[in-house]
Parts: C-alpha cells; sequence; structure tokens
C-alpha cells in the first residue's frame, strides 16, 4: 500500500467498526470490538498472499501507527517466522499477507460471538467484502491459507466465489477459485491451498505433509504462470 491507500483502508475499517458499536449488542461482541482492528500494510505487487483469520492482541509486531503490520518486517515474529521460514527457497516470488478479519482478538474460538447473530455475521461480511477487494487489487496467483475454519469463509455465499479442484495433482487441498463482479463476469482467477494451522499444537504428521507439498505447489505455480 501507498500512503493514501493505507489511509483510505483505515478510514474504510474505521467506518465500519464505528457503525456496529451502535448495532452489536452482546457484551462478548462490543468487548472485542472496543479493542479496535489492524491490518496488514499488503503488497498489491505480490505473487503469493498467505492468508490468516485475525490480528491478535499482540502490539509488538505493529507499526508505529499502532493498527497497521507490514509483513517483509516481520522475519524475527514469533507469528509470522514460521512462514518466512517454509517459503525461504521461493524468494523469487513476491510475497505478502493479510488476514480475512481485522478485529483483534488471540483465541480463535472468539469467533463464535459473531457467528451466532444475525448482526454478527454481518459484521464479518462486510469485513470479507473488504478482503475481497483486497485481493482482487492485488491479483495474487496463489494464496496460502493455512486454517482450515478460514477456507470454510471461502465456501459461504458472503464470498461469492466459485471453486474447483486442480486437475494434475496430487494435492486435494489445492484448488482453483474463481471470484465474480455482480454482473457474472470473472475478474479474478486464482490457486489457493486451503491447508492447516502451523502452530505449536499441529501434529508431526500434519507439519511433515505441509513441508511435502509446498515443493510440489510452487512447481505447479511456475507451470501455470507460464501458461
Amino acid at each position: 500500500m501507498n500512503k493514501e491507500q493505507k489511509e483510505d483502508f483505515y478510514r474504510r475499517l474505521s467506518a465500519l467498526f464505528s457503525k456496529y458499536e451502535s448495532i452489536l449488542t452482546s457484551p462478548e461482541q462490543l468487548e472485542i470490538l472496543k479493542k479496535g482492528f489492524a491490518f496488514s500494510d499488503i503488497d498489491y505487487n505480490a505473487d503469493v498472499l498467505i492468508m490468516g483469520m485475525n490480528p491478535s492482541l499482540r502490539t509488538n509486531f505493529l507499526s508505529e501507527d499502532g493498527y497497521s503490520y507490514d509483513y517483509p518486517l516481520q522475519s524475527q515474529d514469533m507469528y509470522f517466522k514460521k512462514f518466512y521460514k517454509l517459503l525461504e527457497p521461493y524468494s523469487e516470488h513476491k510475497i505478502s499477507y493479510t488476514d480475512l478479519f481485522y478485529q483483534k482478538h488471540s483465541e480463535q474460538v472468539k469467533l463464535k460471538y459473531f457467528l451466532k447473530d444475525k448482526n454478527g455475521r454481518e459484521f464479518l461480511q462486510e469485513q470479507l467484502e473488504l478482503t475481497k477487494a483486497q485481493i482482487i487489487k492485488t491479483q495474487p496467483k496463489l494464496i496460502l491459507l493455512f486454517n482450515k475454519q478460514g477456507a470454510d469463509f471461502f465456501r459461504t455465499p458472503w464470498l461469492p466465489v466459485q471453486i474447483e479442484s486442480v486437475e494434475n495433482t496430487p494435492i486435494p487441498e489445492l484448488k482453483s477459485i474463481n471470484f465474480y463482479a455482480s454482473d457474472g463476469s470473472s475478474i479474478c482467477k486464482l490457486l489457493a491451498y486451503f491447508s492447516t494451522y502451523l502452530g505449536y499444537r499441529t501434529s508431526k504428521k500434519a507439519l511433515e505433509k505441509v513441508h511435502r507439498e509446498i515443493p510440489e505447489i510452487f512447481k505447479y505455480l511456475s507451470n501455470y504462470i507460464q501458461n
């Protein structure tokens, strides 16, 4: 993002969060809303986009403005460094990061507070509309989403996309995603890898699977770009 783009995205999120201060009603929802939001200073030229669920309550990864973070500066961060290590062999690609949602909470389970009622779901849906716009603006060739629940949101009406299996690959988690405009025309087509969360609780077997599949995915991506 340049300065103007960053300021514009900040205004959009500020307006959204302010709007729902008078709409959301549960104490749990309002407590999270009070903590504000954070977003990635996304590189719109990236061809690989890592995605997470939502930013944590930590502040030590945020920029001086207190609400944004820059993925290229996070190589030693306790959360982001695993992506650097995993993707180190693919430095020829421009890699950036964004979350699906922007409200701050460190426990993913707290999403349930918004999923349980209509207003909460609409709050999440409006955030996803902003995220969809970010993806379309970036036009990445590949999304890496290491979160099974996060992948489920791509399969809801909130994100009007077509998801298809990818031919000639033994990796069922690798999908082809087509984003559509309101008139039904295709505006963005990309690959997406929906895999398990990478953390200290992730099983050795699951981690080995990811490390085995990532090289195959980037090999496939090279052919995908050429074609």
